[in-house]
């Protein structure tokens, strides 16, 4: 484990604590400060699901129009008129809560994330 090295928010750049809470990506790719950092970094908000699917179409979803999309954690239909999410995969959530259940663990501290990329290698 290499805790000599320093670690930082992939979202605000700062300087993050070895003994200090921290937020993660899954797989822990990313490491945030806040949840707010990590919704800044993660989330696209769009003013109506059908805004959401023409930017699905776009990104090679052909049928994402004719569909109906559940949010991705809590599975509530979702309504054309209603805003909703979007992370960087491109599940779609009714809240920028969902989003946060869905994608991302809370780790104590960053010395906990670190001992477990060690441990298992992520």
């Amino acid at each position: 484990m290499n805790i000599e090295k320093e670690y930082y928010c992939d979202n605000c750049g700062k300087k993050l604590e070895l003994y200090g809470q921290v937020y993660t990506h899954i797989g822990n790719e990313q490491l945030f400060c806040s949840p707010t950092c990590l919704v800044n970094y993660e989330c696209s908000a769009f003013r109506t699901l059908d805004e959401a699917k023409k930017y699905l179409v776009q990104r090679g979803y052909k049928n994402a129009m004719n569909e109906k999309i559940p949010c991705t954690e809590c599975e509530k239909e979702l309504k054309a008129n209603q805003p909703v999410f979007k992370d960087l995969d491109d599940y779609i959530y009714c809240s920028p809560e969902c989003l946060l259940l869905y994608s991302y663990s809370y780790k104590e501290t960053l010395n906990d994330v670190l001992t477990e990329i060690d441990k298992y290698g992520i």
